[in-house]
């Protein structure tokens, strides 16, 4: 069996995350970049031979109009990992038991819309705690995929600040979103957390795409010093593969390609 050069992974954080994380108003009339990013992805992925890793939302996947959707990212052959139900970036301060359902039940969201059953889990805004190792563990699953080292935290905290002055609201973060001061001195290579219940490994993400949507318009992909490609974990987010302009405009040619790839189960 050959090793792979590489993994891929996309966090399917859809607008409504963003409003929130820019203390903008969640509304039920705020546009989904699902229908649009999903088929770009899975086109991208078809036209380069790729199979990755989708890290879901349990919110988004309990949304009956976008079972289609994930149903399609599986029978492309894609894994589907959870990405929380609620994408808290302070998921990993809640209380053990709060933990535990909010994994659950995006669990149980993406199993019922997807039809395939998650093993892995990522973290909102690359963090960790015991605790919430702990649930992930007592989900079942094989892997955390959490863990971003890097030493651009604070300075992707800045970004976001400064672009919420400039909307006239207030960013919400908490203490070292996109990653800690003490992250960045964590392995690059795949490594087991020693927890109570047994060992839980941990695949750090090594490269990004970049740290924010606009932002990844200008910036390069980013790590913390040169990864050889075959130890190489790229990860990406929604936004960036959704185009620039109206969503309204861009949708039918997006589904046109998504009924192409279109597989048997």
């Amino acid at each position: 069996m050959t090793r792979p050069a590489a993994t891929v992974s996309i966090d399917l954080d859809d607008l409504w995350s963003y409003r929130r994380s820019f203390g903008l108003a969640e509304s039920a009339a705020t546009p989904s970049l699902l229908p649009i990013a999903i088929p770009r992805f899975l086109d991208f992925m078809e036209q380069h031979e790729l199979r990755g890793t989708v890290f879901v939302v349990g919110h988004d996947a309990e949304l009956t109009r976008h079972a289609w959707l994930f149903m399609q990212i599986a029978r492309c052959g894609h894994e589907l990992g959870n990405h929380s139900h609620d994408h808290a970036g302070d998921l990993e301060s809640w209380s053990a038991e709060r933990q535990r359902n909010d994994l659950g039940r995006a669990h149980a969201a993406i199993a019922a819309a997807s039809g395939f059953t998650p093993r892995g889990f990522r973290g909102p805004s690359f963090r960790v705690s015991k605790s919430l190792l702990e649930a992930v563990q007592a989900m079942g699953y094989g892997y955390d995929a959490s863990t971003f080292p890097n030493a651009l935290g604070a300075l992707a905290r800045g970004w976001q600040r400064r672009r919420a002055e400039r909307l006239g609201t207030q960013a919400v973060l908490v203490a070292d979103t996109f990653g800690s001061s003490a992250a960045r001195r964590l392995p690059l290579k795949p490594y087991a957390w020693g927890l109570p219940g047994g060992a839980l490994v941990e695949v750090p993400v090594t490269t990004f795409a970049g740290f924010a949507s606009s932002a990844s318009r200008h910036l390069p992909a980013v790590s913390r010093r040169p990864i050889p490609a075959r130890r190489a974990r790229l990860c990406t987010r929604g936004d960036q593969v959704f185009p620039m302009g109206g969503y309204r405009t861009a949708l039918p040619a997006a589904r046109d390609r998504l009924h192409r790839l279109r597989r048997p189960v």
